[in-house]
């Protein structure tokens, strides 16, 4: 519970998360890249 005050005192900010669900049973590998790939762009536009 204390890091976080530790990054804050530092002006960072959490990064939204990005997860995938039901992997196993109704895998889809294809949406999942395309929504990583568009987190990523989102998440680090400059890079």
């Amino acid at each position: 519970m204390w890091l976080h005050k530790a990054f804050q005192f530092f002006s960072m900010e959490p990064l939204p998360t990005f997860s995938c669900h039901d992997v196993l049973k109704d895998a889809d590998v294809d949406g999942d890249l395309k929504r990583l790939e568009a987190h990523l762009a989102k998440s680090f536009p400059a890079i």
